[in-house]
């Protein structure tokens, strides 16, 4: 959905994958789907929210033991982001954590749903 243009719908799929990642315990996938989406929310203007899911995604692959990979998404963060802004989002480190529970806890989503094949 991302790709062909149509963000309202990749979002949703995005957040799904990260659920579906958590919730069977692939946290190289976890790692993965954090940094796609957090790319796709970076691109739509939503730093803060994309800052929470690059943190998540580094944290993932620590914990896989990616170190390098880790390093890369840091790097990356550090091009991205301006250093005053960068300096804020590392201040609200509580918005991280706040951002992947409302990914996680959503209770709405189901991730054995398919969209709608319909355009």
């Amino acid at each position: 959905m991302h790709v062909m243009g149509n963000s309202d719908e990749a979002e949703p799929l995005y957040t799904s994958s990260i659920r579906s990642a958590h919730a069977h315990k692939f946290i190289h996938e976890e790692g993965i789907t954090s940094e796609l989406t957090g790319d796709f929310l970076y691109e739509q203007g939503r730093q803060s929210e994309a800052y929470a899911l690059y943190m998540h995604s580094i944290k993932c692959y620590i914990k896989w033991d990616a170190l390098a990979v880790g390093m890369r998404v840091e790097a990356d963060i550090e091009r991205k982001f301006e250093s005053g802004i960068l300096s804020q989002l590392q201040k609200a480190a509580n918005h991280v954590d706040e951002t992947m529970k409302r990914i996680l806890d959503d209770d709405s989503a189901d991730t054995n749903k398919r969209p709608s094949e319909e355009m």
